[in-house]
């Protein structure tokens, strides 16, 4: 394993990689010569290089990298690179990682507005597994995070004085694996929470519907018998018809003697049959009804007496 690890980290061009601080001192002599364009090329080798060198780089370091990126960046009119070489400082040191004022004004403020914006928000990178961590200098051990800015960041693991770098952009909490057991004892990084899933609310339980009560049938006198309670109904309907029949029948004839028929000419005869034969109807039906109407009340008072049968259920009345 760590012969794979020395491959990757002595791999080209990290076998003639010279140490970070050459690189910077070599742009900054061309900056001074006016060389602009050579620094800014010496420079981006030393980013290529980051990748390579097989000791822990410095925060130092890499903030004269950043500052020197930044201050080319700018005598080249190249705002956006001025910038990410601002976020990258920020990254290595968002609270004092500020240029000296040798670097002018303008690289100053880039660090001052971006150092305010992303130290309002900081994330954590742990550790898991043996060895050592390097987060832009900072050493970190199994179990203890420390807290640093989202953004640009140099890792290095250190595993038997061999060391593995990777320039990762982190934009939340990290856990860097070192691919070798925890020392003994040692306490594993807490594990970002399960997201919490919107409780389920529990089906409703069916209630029972209590079965449709049958209304109770009228009480039974001793002797057997019912009275029915639609005969009294019954009864009442009647006489009101009867009485209305009765009542539309006197009036008719009231009418009838009266003599209306003076205008009807020769079908005077005619018409006084068929009033006279209306006002008979009407008086049949009024006493029908009014009889019917004394029957029913009988049935009520009275009832009537039902006895089991072989055949059926007979129903007897008695009056």
């Amino acid at each position: 394993m760590f012969g794979l690890l020395a491959s990757l980290a002595l791999a080209a061009p990290c076998e003639e990689a010279p140490p970070l601080p050459e690189r910077v001192q070599g742009a900054f002599r061309e900056y001074n010569d006016a060389e602009v364009e050579a620094a800014k090329d010496i420079l981006a080798e030393a980013y290529t290089e980051l990748v390579c060198h097989q000791r822990v780089i410095t925060s130092a370091e890499l903030l004269d990298l950043y500052r020197a990126d930044g201050l080319v960046s700018i005598s080249l009119s190249d705002n956006k690179g001025a910038v990410y070489a601002t976020l990258r400082a920020v990254a290595v040191d968002h609270a004092s990682g500020a240029p000296p004022e040798a670097y002018g004004p303008y690289l100053r403020e880039l660090y001052d507005t971006w150092a305010s914006r992303a130290g309002t928000e900081l994330i954590e990178v742990a550790v898991h597994g043996g060895g050592t961590v390097y987060v832009d200098g900072r050493p970190l051990v199994h179990g203890v995070p420390v807290a640093t800015t989202a953004g640009e960041h140099l890792v290095q693991i250190e595993v038997g004085g061999l060391y593995r770098n990777e320039v990762l952009d982190l934009t939340d909490n990290h856990v860097v694996v070192t691919g070798t057991p925890p020392p003994p004892g040692a306490v594993s990084p807490t594990p970002a929470p399960e997201p919490v899933e919107d409780p389920v609310e529990p089906e409703p339980v069916p209630v029972d519907v209590p079965p449709e009560t049958t209304p109770e049938a009228p009480p039974e006198d001793p002797r057997g018998r019912r009275r029915p309670a639609w005969a009294f109904a019954g009864a009442a309907v009647a006489a009101g018809g009867g009485a209305f029949a009765l009542g539309s029948a006197m009036v008719s004839e009231q009418n009838l003697k009266g003599d209306p028929y003076a205008g009807y000419g020769d079908t005077r005869e005619e018409v006084i049959r068929k009033d006279q034969q209306t006002i008979r109807v009407a008086y049949g039906v009024g006493v029908g009804l009014s009889a019917v109407s004394a029957g029913l009340v009988t049935v009520g008072v009275v009832g009537f007496k039902v006895s089991a049968h072989p055949r059926g259920v007979l129903v007897g009345g008695r009056f």
